[in-house]
């Protein structure tokens, strides 16, 4: 994960290569990095398969809404489910 940061320091989501996810939707991701989703309050989900760059790219747009002084909460979906179960499981009836 260290080094994820470290290059992700580097080059930020401009330099992210796109060989790695030939699907991905580079004029959508840079307007990604704007964050204007965060005023409209949706949500970014990134689906496909594993080692396809999701957590690569949520890292970076997470870095840039910090940038700009958002807060950012990265979770995957697995710790999503678990944590909506606990809260499930917990909620008096």
């Amino acid at each position: 994960m260290k080094q994820w940061g470290e290059q992700m320091e580097r080059d930020r989501l401009a330099g992210f290569d796109l060989k790695i996810m030939p699907s991905l939707n580079k004029p959508l991701t840079m307007e990604l990095a704007r964050c204007d989703y965060v005023d409209r309050r949706e949500n970014i989900i990134a689906l496909g398969p594993s080692g396809t760059g999701k957590t690569y790219i949520a890292l970076g747009l997470g870095l840039a809404a910090c940038q700009r002084g958002l807060k950012v909460r990265f979770t995957t979906a697995a710790a999503l489910v678990h944590d909506l179960i606990e809260a499930q499981v917990q909620a008096p009836e």
